[in-house]
């Protein structure tokens, strides 16, 4: 599936507004970072289907919460890029602080 067919899909799928795609896009989050606190630090295993399970929700509603703002992913990551190029020409490393 490409971008743009992924984000149609999300277009037609996704009726529940702004708000409420705000809340998914937060409580998605907060489900991908649970798996990872089990897993780092409680040890516990996870599997990549769980996490490709919450990393495909959380997905779903940052591109909702892309079309609510009339952005696409393909301008935030080039704007990203170009941001982060700037603040870490070296790239970004273990360590290295923002300003």
């Amino acid at each position: 599936m490409t971008n743009t067919e992924y984000r149609k899909f999300v277009q037609e799928f996704n009726q529940a507004g702004f708000h409420a795609t705000c809340l998914g896009l937060a409580g998605e989050t907060g489900e991908l970072l649970e798996l990872i606190k089990k897993r780092d630090h409680h040890g516990k295993p996870v599997s990549k289907n769980r996490i490709k399970d919450e990393s495909g929700d959380l997905l779903f509603y940052l591109i909702g919460f892309l079309i609510e703002e009339d952005l696409s992913i393909e301008e935030v990551m080039d704007f990203n890029k170009d941001k982060l190029k700037v603040r870490y020409p070296l790239g970004f490393r273990k360590g290295d602080r923002t300003e």
